[in-house]
């Protein structure tokens, strides 16, 4: 399942180049960005997906 949800990121790295970084293991991931995480971290939030900011233009995903 995470070689899935590793695999779907990186299509998504390709469609979106502010997207500079996929990394992790298993499901637990970081997405690294040209842009600040926090409107991105909003935008799942309000979707009800729960994912976090690590770092300024990084956020992790966990999915339960």
């Amino acid at each position: 399942m995470g070689a899935y949800l590793y695999d779907g990121l990186i299509k998504k790295k390709k469609k979106f180049p502010f997207i500079t970084d996929v990394r992790g293991k298993g499901l637990l991931l970081g997405i690294e960005m040209t842009i600040p995480a926090d409107g991105i971290v909003r935008e799942f939030l309000s979707e009800g997906v729960i994912v976090a900011a690590s770092k300024g233009n990084v956020f992790r995903v966990l999915p339960r």
